[in-house]
Formats: C-alpha cells, structure tokens, sequence
C-alpha cells in the first residue's frame, strides 16, 4: 500500500515460490491466473541469477534475512536521486521534480490517490503529460544523508543566538530546483568562522548579548548601563562612543582564534586567572570625555533624600531620553504611603546637573518684554549658568531663588510669580510614579498635588491596612487576647476603631473607620464567645425544651437544624451573659462574667426557646396563608406586610438583633398575623386609611436607607473593598416571606437586609426605625402596643435624621 517497488518484490516472491511448487506447465498457468507475463518472469529470473554471479565473483556477503522496507527504499534512491519529486501545495497533485519539471503520479500506482509529500520514481515517462511510474514515498532527511554533496546551499539571516551565545544564521537546501530543507537553523562556525567570529565578538561580547553568568559580563552589562544613564541624564546622543570602537577594543583583546562559545571559554578561563579584567570595558571607557560628569553623584545622583524625624527617606531616581513619551526625563519612584513626604517645591529644583538648563528654560517662559532683558546679557546658556551657580540647590522656592539670583547678578527684578513653572518642558517637570508593595504602579503625574488628590481613597485604605495588620487577630474562640482598646488607632482624620467581629465559628480582632460600626459589631462578637465557652451544656437544653419539635418544622423553611441549633445558642448566651449589663471589655471581665452567669443558662434556654417559638409559629402561618395566593384588594396591606417581613426578618434575623430587641419580636410576628387574617375577602374592613397615615413616615426611613446603601456601596467599590468586609453582608439570596400569587409588588430585600446589619445605621435612625414599629402597631393592633406614641413623636424623630450626601 505504501511503495509500487515493494509490489514488486512481493510479486517476484509469489513467483519464486510457484516456481518451486509446481511444475513448467503449472507455473505458465500460474502466470496466466494472475497476469503475470511468463517470458518476462523467466527474463527477471535470469537477471537475478547474473546479479548474484557478480556478487560472488566480488566476494559479497549476501544477507539472509528480509531487509526493511525504508532500507530496501534509502538502496534505491541511492541509484534514483535525480527522480525525487516534492508535492508543491496540499490541495494539489502536481510534483515538482528536479531542473523545474512537474510531474504526476502515474494513475497505476497504489499512491496515486494518497498524494505523499516526497516520492522517489523508477522512470519519468512523458505522455499526455509527465508521469512518474513505479513510485515511493521517501523521508527527505534521506535525500539529505545520501546527496548533501551535491546540494545547493543557501545561508540567510546571520545572528547570534541570546541564550547559547552561538553564532548562528538559516540555510535553505535544495536539488537542482527541488528545496529539500526551505529553513533550518545552523551553526555559523562551521560554515564560516571569520563570520562567525565577527558576529560573536560584536553582539555577543562587545554587546553583552550573550545570557552568561560570568563575572566580566555582569561588570560590563553595569558598564553599559551606566553610559546609557550618563545619555539619559546629559540628554544627549553623542555621550556614548562609537560602538565600533566598542567592538574593536574587544576584538583586540580576543585571540584570532575564538569564534564562537566554545572556543571563548577554552581561552577565557586561563586568560581571566592570569588577569581577571582582561575583557573589562569600565563606564569611563565607554563615553566621551564630556559625558564623564554624568557619573558624579552631587551632580547627577541615582537616589532622591527627602528628610524626616526619623532619619529620612531615600527615592530612586530614573532618568530617561525619551522625547514624546510619559516617562521622558526624571522619574521618582515613591511608596504610596510616602507620597506625603514629597513636596512640589523639593521636587521643582529636580537634579544639581539639570537647574542651569532648568533656569534657561525658565527665562524662556518669561514675557517677551522681562525676557529680552535677560537676552540683552549675552547668550542665554550662559546666563543660565551664573544665576545657577549663585543659587543654594534645593533651599526653599525655585522661582523665589532665581529672582533673588537675578537681582543680585543682574540687578533685574523679576516678580516670584512671573516665572511659569507649569510652562517648562515635560523633561524638566519631575515624573512621580507612586508604587505598592509590590512595585505595581498606582499612579503617575507631574502634577503632585493633583496626584495626590487621586490616590488620596488608596492612601486612606493603605493606612488602615496597616493599622488592621497590627491588631489584627483571626480564629479567636477565647478571650486570649488583651483589653480592647478604648481610643482609636492612626493619625486624626484617619482613625480606625478596634472592633470584634463573629465570624461564625470563631472572632476576629481587627480595626474599622467607623465607631458606630464598632459599637454595633463587637457586642455580638463578645456574644459569640459566650456561646462558644457554653455551646456544649446548651446543647443538652436545647433537646430538653418541649417545643423542640415545632421549631425544628417552623425554622426549616429559613434553614438547617444546625443553623437553628447556633442561632439558639446565641441568643441563650445573649440571654445569660449580656443583658441588662455593662458590657465585657477585658479577659477578667469576660471570665468574671462567665462564672457569675453561668447558673442561668437553664432558665435563660426555656424562655429564648418561648420566645423563638412565638415568633415562628405567626410567621409560618402568614408564609403559609401569603404562599396559597390573596385577594387583589388586599395588594396594598400585603405589600406593606412584605416590606416589614423584609426589614425585621431578613436572612438570619435572629442573630442580628441582641435580647432587648429580640423580645419584641413576638409580638411583631402576632401583629403581621393578625392583621393578614383579619382582611375580609369581600374587601370590607380595608386598612387603606390607616396606611395613609402610616406609609409617608415609613417612606421617609426607607429612601434614608436607599440612599446611604447606595453611597455606602459606591464608596466600597472606590476603595476596592470586599463585599465580606466587617459590617457588609452579601446580597440575600430568599424573601422572608414565600411570592405570593398575586397581589405581590417587588420588595427591595437588599435594603431590608442592609438596615439590620448592624452598624450600618446610626442611633438616632435605629432609634426611628424601632417606632415606626411600634407606631404601625399602634394604628394595625393596638392591642399589642407597648403604650402611647404620637405622630408628633414621630414627625420630631424624623426631624433628627442625619443627611447621607
């Protein structure tokens, strides 16, 4: 399937052995059965027969065993060389054979339709047209292993290789017109070692392209570098020396010799022993003599000092000739939690090396009249040079000094304000590229202040990091740690409060920016503690209570057994530890608190079990009466009970609120029940009155609570903080009450949700939001009302809203 030789040599197989089994006359029929041409076969026998005679008579080992089929193959194309052929496209059949003919495969052959990339042919054979007949396919690695003499050669694109320092280049072969091998990488030394040589000692040593780690390739590297800052810093083109001098020093002190890596390190390592800076180009080699300034530190330093009370801070400096790009001139490079440090007076004088070109620009900004009395001394340059040559470098205001310098040189007097600082050049206004930790950018300007500005939310956040970093403690599930702090971290106008925060299974101490957050958020922390240190004697209270059972059904539409099982617990520890009294500050505290309190926790687990279960039952009744579908009269009283499920009970309403709250939630359950159910269905009895007096006061807490989540939200995404944050709960996933079908406008569950998480709201707002639940008491169930409230309470409450713009 694969050779029409191999076709061949089975077919003179098969006759050799028909020859052996069956006689002449049997052997002819043989023939005619399959085809075969009885004369020829004997002809065929014969050559045979004079081929081996010949291998005899010359002493030739014949071999026994059946050669493979490529050995078979690479025997022939040692004789057929000159009728290999190469497919010219994949789409196509034509071949292009040597001296430019195009062949095909002859329509006889098994290849035919196989199309092969390189075939090999016994004869070419024009007819209709050029056929190749008796074909196989062929590797062409073989053409190469058998006729590489007689190739043509073709080598482009000479280079050195970066990481093995070779010398190397691309050469095309091909066979009279045929191209065996279209690229492939060579080795340059091999083909021509003065090429070679030229290569390698101009990019790989003189340029230092070569990726080794010896010790004259890092001082040069360093070397190059260095003269490439002296023509950043000078701002001109001519500092450095010509690279052919470069090169030609380095091909002086190499050895005819050495052309390539291996042969460079044969003679280095003797060569380096007997002097180590044999192949050593120092900076001052390698730039003018005017351009030797560069490396003087008090002229052109690598590193900015700005003073501190504790010593200082060192910025790099970059310099960079870059004409038209951002970071064209000098660049510093600052922490972000440095950017105050730096002043746009220190950083208007730039470098020492730099102020006379900075003066003569200056005066170049001056209007015409004031500038031409500048002009009238002489050129400019020089001007320039003396007024800077008087100034003291970096003591105080730049424009203030150059006017001092003028008058005093000049006796001109130039107004502090006339000289354009915001006119100069991009080169000569100092780049301020602000970093973090990691070296990422944050930000760039030649604009301090305005940089500032920008990154000032970053600054703030930074700030805090490290105040959190350094209180902060995670996994906490004793008090093992010290007294909270009762005065805020950080410097004025950036405090951050210590805070505890439940993490579920454990606490975590840490720092926030908000003080009413932290006295919202710790109380339930310190709960957690509590219930931790208590959990396991709960629990056996807990399967104890006689309503276990309901509540266990109640709870399953809100969540898990486990779920309730914590939730009890919390609101238990709650109950014993922490109601009605001064709040835990300290380890003593906690553990004094713990051992005066611990005998109640069987009475406190009876009634937080009472008081879940009242809550639980009227609540299940009205998801259970809301999830079979209301009248469409009733749309107003529905949606008002949905929106109330929606701020008293959001997702894990019961560990949200501590006890003195909690206990009121009876109550509010009944309420919602009893109203829902006592709706007729005829539409007699509608609450629409009373919900005109109800509804402005409400409308007035929920669009405070809109606004401030939004604020609260956009100034999280400012920051970049994470939804997971103390205080920030992810979005709720379930309304506390089932959709009902109808009757059901869309309540906001994130702003429900949003209002009961505490910290959020300041006191005066709880404060509000508490009575409108007990005025919305007062006008639906009076008989569940505390005691008297008046609108004009109310309406004074409202009044005391904080605005949130």
């Amino acid at each position: 399937e694969s050779s029409d030789f191999l076709t061949l040599l089975r077919v003179w197989e098969q006759y050799r052995h028909a020859r052996e089994t069956l006689t002449s006359g049997g052997l002819f029929a043989w023939c005619r059965e399959h085809f075969v041409s009885a004369s020829r076969m004997r002809e065929w026998g014969e050559l045979a027969h004079q081929l081996r005679s010949i291998v005899e008579d010359l002493g030739l080992r014949l071999g026994e065993d059946q050669p493979s089929e490529d050995a078979i193959h690479r025997s022939l194309l040692t004789g057929l060389i000159t009728n290999v052929a190469c497919r010219e496209g994949d789409g196509s059949f034509d071949y292009r054979a040597i001296r430019g003919n195009v062949v095909q495969i002859f329509p006889g052959s098994v290849l035919f339709k196989k199309g092969p990339r390189w075939i090999m042919a016994a004869e070419l054979v024009q007819t209709s047209r050029l056929y190749a007949r008796t074909v196989a396919k062929v590797d062409p690695a073989w053409i190469e292993e058998l006729a590489g003499h007689i190739f043509q050669r073709q080598v482009s694109d000479v280079h050195m290789d970066s990481q093995t320092g070779e010398p190397s280049a691309w050469e095309r072969l091909s066979l009279s017109g045929v191209v065996v091998v279209p690229r492939r990488k060579m080795l340059l030394s091999g083909h021509d070692p003065a090429a070679a040589r030229k290569i390698f000692v101009r990019e790989a040593i003189a340029g230092a392209g070569w990726k080794v780690d010896l010790a004259f390739m890092r001082l040069n590297v360093e070397a190059q570098q260095a003269a490439q800052a002296a023509q950043a810093k000078l701002r001109r083109r001519d500092v450095q020396v010509d690279p052919r001098e470069i090169e030609a020093w380095f091909d002086r002190a190499i050895p005819p010799g050495v052309h390539d890596p291996a042969s460079f390190l044969k003679w280095y390592g003797p060569a380096a022993e007997r002097d180590p800076g044999v192949l050593v180009m120092g900076p001052d080699q390698r730039v003018r003599e005017h351009a030797k300034v560069a490396f003087d530190p008090a002229v052109f330093p690598d590193e900015l000092k700005i003073p501190t009370p504790d010593g200082g801070r060192v910025f790099a400096l970059r310099y960079a000739l870059a004409p038209g790009k951002e970071e064209d001139g000098i660049t510093v490079e600052v922490p972000l939690l440095d950017l105050p440090l730096l002043t746009a007076e220190r950083l208007a004088w730039l470098v020492p090396g730099l102020v006379p070109e900075l003066v003569q620009s200056l005066i170049k900004t001056l209007p015409k009249a004031e500038r031409a009395r500048f002009e009238q001394l002489g050129p400019l340059s020089d001007t320039a040079a003396s007024l800077a040559g008087v100034m003291s470098f970096a003591d105080g205001s730049l424009p203030r000094a150059l006017s001092e310098a003028a008058d005093v040189l000049y006796s001109i007097s130039a107004p502090v304000e006339s000289w354009n600082l915001r006119g100069l050049p991009q080169h000569l206004r100092m780049l301020v590229n602000v970093v973090d930790e990691e070296g990422k950018s944050l930000g760039k300007d030649r604009d301090l202040e305005a940089l500032a500005q920008r990154l000032e939310g970053r600054l703030r956040k930074a700030r805090g990091s490290i105040t959190r970093a350094a209180v902060e403690r995670s996994g906490l599930k004793t008090w093992d740690f010290g007294a909270l702090p009762t005065t805020p971290h950080g410097e004025p106008g950036e405090e951050r409060y210590g805070v505890l925060i439940d993490r579920g299974d454990s606490v975590e101490l840490t720092v926030v920016d908000s003080a009413v957050k932290a006295a919202a958020l710790t109380p339930l922390a310190i709960r957690r503690l509590f219930a931790i240190a208590c959990a396991e004697e709960v629990g056996y209270y807990i399967d104890a209570l006689g309503q276990w059972g309901s509540i266990k059904q109640r709870f399953s539409a809100l969540g898990s057994e486990a779920e309730l099982r914590d939730h009890l617990t919390l609101i238990i520890a709650d109950r014993t530890f922490m109601d009605g009294q001064p709040g835990v500050r300290s380890r003593e505290e906690f553990e004094a608190r713990k051992e005066a309190c611990w005998g109640k926790l069987s009475t406190s687990a009876r009634e937080a079990g009472e008081v879940v279960a009242r809550i639980l039952e009227p609540r299940g009744k009205v998801a259970h009466r809301l999830s079979g579908g209301t009248n469409r009269l009733w749309a107003a009283s529905v949606a008002d009970l949905r929106e109330q499920a929606a701020y008293l009970m959001p997702r894990g309403f019961l560990t949200l609120v501590m006890w003195d709250r909690l206990k009121h939630y009876p109550r509010y359950a009944q309420a919602m029940h009893d109203r829902l159910f006592s709706l007729r269905e005829e539409g007699s009895k509608p609450e629409l009155a009373i919900l005109e007096k109800f509804e402005p006061h409400w409308k007035k807490f929920t669009a405070w609570v809109a606004s401030a989540m939004s604020r609260e939200r956009a100034r999280l995404a400012e920051q970049g903080e994470a939804a997971g944050m103390a205080g920030v709960r992810e979005p709720r996933s379930k309304s506390p009450l089932p959709q009902a079908r109808r009757a059901a406008p869309t309540v906001n569950l994130d702003a429900g949700e949003w209002a009961m998480t505490p910290g959020n709201m300041p006191g005066v707002v709880a404060q509000y939001r508490w009575m409108l639940e007990e005025l919305r008491l007062l006008l639906f169930t009076p008989e569940l009302a505390l005691g008297p409230l008046s609108i004009a309470e109310v309406e004074r409450a409202a009044g005391n809203l904080p605005a949130t713009k």
